[in-house]
């Protein structure tokens, strides 16, 4: 990919997980469903770490493939604090 479809896809993704977010809190305020909302906020956190790796031109089938590769490379190395 090039630079500006990669950013473009990156920010996609972004999107996708600010939308997802408010899903959640809309799904916790309104609905009161707190397994929903956690769903819904962890499909968020999700996203953004795809965004970040999309800058990189990397993906993953496996959810636990993205999370490790994600905490070895930007967390590990403290490029994103643990908190």
């Amino acid at each position: 990919m090039d630079k500006e479809t990669t950013i473009n896809f990156s920010e996609y993704r972004l999107q996708k997980a600010k939308d997802t977010l408010n899903t959640s809190e809309f799904i916790l305020k309104e609905l009161q469903d707190y397994t929903g909302a956690n769903n819904r906020a962890y499909y968020a956190i999700f996203y953004a770490i795809k965004a970040v790796l999309a800058l990189e031109n990397k993906d993953f089938k496996r959810h636990k493939d993205v999370i490790a590769y994600f905490n070895k490379e930007y967390i590990n190395t403290e490029i994103f604090p643990r908190k």
